[in-house]
């Protein structure tokens, strides 16, 4: 018996693969001239984009150079290609097709001054931790209630004039047990109410967030076919509550568009 060695074949690439690779890369150049050739004829700049998009500026560059992947995710990237063709009076599902093709995320960790932050509805819990804190808190209570007679005798009993104040003295309302209108001390109005909701708002468009808490925004986003983008940043509006968002009310949304809510840290 006559022993040959064998050897693995080695693959050729496939021409047909080779060939459509070369023109789709032949779109995405395309479609990179036309998004800023368009902007340059229509005299905007990068800052102007930005500002009537509220897409930062370092995405628009990112964009118009190729370089989709620092672009935090490509949810992200076709989103903002999207909104970016629109705003240019493109075609937007056109000039997504010609995207090259992104690589998933590492790490979905958008840059700083872009972070989408979505607040957990409850915290993580320790499970020995908070058994220790239960049982910390039962020892307190049982102390507290027996303590007082352990020495045979009554506990200390306050006078009068220093007991604890009633809850009708503690929950700030007035003599009639209405809430009071501005704060006794400083004359202040009290916080404003965080249960606004969103307003009612016609299909397919963008609805107004302005002035709801984030939770509201998100719930209602959530039933959206958009992506949504939040952004933590100062204003004069308390924390935690919407004071601008991108694109404006009342705006045409199509199915993943991104939409940028700004969420006040406060002043």
């Amino acid at each position: 018996m006559n022993w040959r060695p064998t050897f693995m074949r080695e693959e050729r690439p496939d021409p047909e693969a080779i060939e459509a690779e070369a023109e789709h890369a032949k779109r995405t150049a395309e479609l990179l001239r036309k998004l800023r050739d368009t902007r340059v004829l229509a005299g905007l700049s990068l800052s102007d984009v930005e500002r009537d998009t509220r897409i930062n500026r370092v995405y628009l560059e990112a964009i118009e150079d190729g370089r989709f992947q620092d672009i935090p995710a490509p949810v992200y990237a076709r989103g903002f290609v999207r909104s970016y063709a629109r705003y240019l009076g493109l075609d937007p599902e056109e000039s997504v097709a010609a995207m090259p093709s992104l690589p998933p995320p590492l790490g979905l960790e958008p840059m700083p001054g872009l972070r989408r932050t979505i607040t957990p509805l409850l915290p993580a819990i320790n499970v020995p931790v908070a058994g220790a804190v239960a049982a910390a808190v039962i020892f307190a209570l049982l102390a507290y209630i027996l303590l007082p007679n352990l020495g045979g005798g009554p506990g200390l009993d306050l006078p009068a004039d220093e007991s604890t104040p009633t809850a009708a003295a503690t929950d700030g309302a007035n003599d009639n047990g209405d809430a009071p209108t501005s704060n006794p001390d400083t004359g202040e109005d009290p916080a404003p109410a965080t249960d606004a909701t969103v307003p009612p708002f016609e299909e397919g468009t963008a609805p107004d967030f302005s002035g709801v808490p984030r939770a509201e925004a998100q719930a209602v986003l959530a039933n959206l076919d958009v992506t949504p983008l939040f952004v933590d940043a100062p204003s004069e509006a308390p924390a935690g509550i919407v004071f601008d968002q991108s694109p404006s009310p009342g705006t045409d949304l199509e199915p993943g568009d991104v939409v940028t809510i700004f969420v006040s840290t406060g002043p």
